[in-house]
């Protein structure tokens, strides 16, 4: 019963642990509206449109939603025979600001970041690229191709807590660009506080039939599918707990019992006491 009890109450701090921790990522109010590519060259008008909702506050594009798929870019390490391989995404000029991703170096000019050819890593990935202390302003090099370093951000999961952060690099590239609307993306959109969310979801869904009637309108807010990675956990604590439940009770009636058969035995011992004056 006290093992029993001792390992439901781990798991259930795990998950508080889990849910409560700092990812780094602020993921509260955040609706992720996947976008296929039969939106085509919409996908900025429908950006836009997003945005200018009045209980939206901000909007950010990225390749796929938080906490499920990324990226590999190859990377040419310091000899010509060494390939790094990179965890990557490709995401809108707001994407950072909007999951209020913290700097650790930030870049030199913000306004310049979404030029293509631009890249900004985690801490992780400064050692990984054999890069310096302070990166910002490096190259380094993909397919013949030389992209800056323009920042470094502080390492934040954007994965399962259950492993290890691991180095990331965020490709940025304009919200308007056409890659968006060409190889489909995730449209994410922070809302306001003290939002009618009914109302501004159908809102959203109109916006999205209006550019694209065939697709389902589907949307996720990001704390949902943080949560959602640990359904595995969630059922171990359910099943721990109702186990858990029966064995207390179990325990408790065999301690029950266990007085009573001792009163039972020990009835003529107890009243020869109360004879004697005992209370």
């Amino acid at each position: 019963s006290v093992g029993l009890i001792i390992c439901g109450i781990i798991i259930d701090r795990q998950l508080y642990y889990f849910r409560h921790a700092d990812t780094g990522v602020n993921k509260d109010n955040v609706v992720m509206i996947p976008v296929g590519s039969s939106i085509g060259k919409n996908y900025p008008a429908f950006n836009h449109d997003i945005k200018a909702l009045a209980g939206v506050s901000n909007v950010a594009t990225s390749r796929y939603g938080m906490f499920s798929y990324y990226d590999n870019y190859q990377i040419e390490g310091k000899t010509k025979d060494e390939k790094i391989m990179l965890n990557s995404l490709a995401v809108g000029d707001n994407f950072i600001s909007l999951l209020g991703l913290k700097w650790k170096y930030p870049p030199l000019s913000h306004t310049q970041l979404a030029t293509g050819n631009k890249v900004v890593i985690n801490e992780l990935a400064i050692e990984k690229l054999h890069l310096p202390v302070n990166p910002v302003g490096s190259f380094i090099k993909s397919g013949g191709h030389n992209i800056e370093v323009a920042g470094v951000v502080k390492n934040f999961n954007f994965g399962s807590m259950e492993h290890v952060i691991e180095p990331l690099g965020l490709f940025i590239v304009p919200d308007t660009t056409k890659l968006w609307g060409r190889i489909g993306c995730n449209l994410f959109a922070r809302v306001k506080p003290h939002t009618n969310l009914p109302t501004l979801l159908n809102a959203m869904q109109n916006i999205y039939k209006k550019y694209d009637k065939d697709t389902p309108f589907n949307y996720t807010f990001m704390d949902d599918a943080f949560n959602q990675q640990y359904k595995a956990e969630d059922r171990l604590a359910s099943i721990f707990s109702i186990f858990t439940g029966i064995t207390i009770l179990l325990a408790g009636m065999g301690l029950f019992g266990l007085a009573a058969f001792t009163i039972e035995q020990r009835t003529k011992e107890i009243g020869v006491r109360k004879i004697l004056g005992a209370s």
